[in-house]
């Protein structure tokens, strides 16, 4: 008897989940290396994933990394 085997591509929103639940529990580095993987995947970060990251980053007192986001979001024209 043959399975089912069903094979699903990452997508931007599965992506911002992932990147959510890292940035939740304060793991900053590994949602960072979600964003990573998320264009690798083709995937563009949209607005979510750049507020999830800022938000990340203010709450673990990295503001630097945060205005970098910010700066980032608007060069790309992201609001």
């Amino acid at each position: 008897e043959a399975g089912l085997c069903i094979s699903l591509q990452p997508t931007g929103v599965s992506f911002n989940i992932m990147v959510n639940a890292y940035a939740s529990r304060r793991k900053v580095d590994r949602a960072f290396k979600m964003l990573l993987e998320m264009r690798r995947a083709g995937c563009k970060p949209d607005q979510v994933t750049y507020t999830t990251l800022v938000k990340a980053c203010v709450a673990a007192g990295q503001f630097d990394r945060a205005e970098r986001l910010l700066a980032e979001m608007q060069e790309l024209g992201i609001e």
